[in-house]
């Protein structure tokens, strides 16, 4: 059972990488590429290339926003809680019961 876990665990992990990866990559040519030079033919002085550069950075820009943004804030979270998680533990409470203290002399 829980090597099965394990499996699905590393394919979601594996999974985003991939995402991440990729998104990255392809924000990283289209910031490159954006100012391309080259004969603007067409209606009003607009190329189908860039018009589609546009649109997939406006995508790649809202992904990052819808993304980025709430996983950052889940890790920060995350890492609160793992600290006050710890603290608490450090400073466990401790009473006479806890202690296992005998008080019947």
């Amino acid at each position: 059972m829980l090597q099965h876990h394990t499996k699905k665990r590393a394919l979601a992990t594996l999974l985003l990488v991939a995402f991440l990866f990729a998104t990255s990559f392809s924000a990283a040519f289209l910031f490159t590429h954006t100012e391309h030079v080259h004969d603007h033919n067409g209606p009003e002085d607009a190329c189908a290339v860039c018009i589609q550069l546009d649109s997939a950075r406006y995508l790649l820009k809202n992904i990052f926003a819808v993304v980025l943004i709430p996983a950052a804030a889940l890790s920060l979270f995350l890492i609160i809680i793992s600290i006050v998680y710890r603290s608490i533990d450090i400073m466990a409470f401790r009473t006479l019961v806890s202690l296992k203290v005998r008080l019947d002399n």
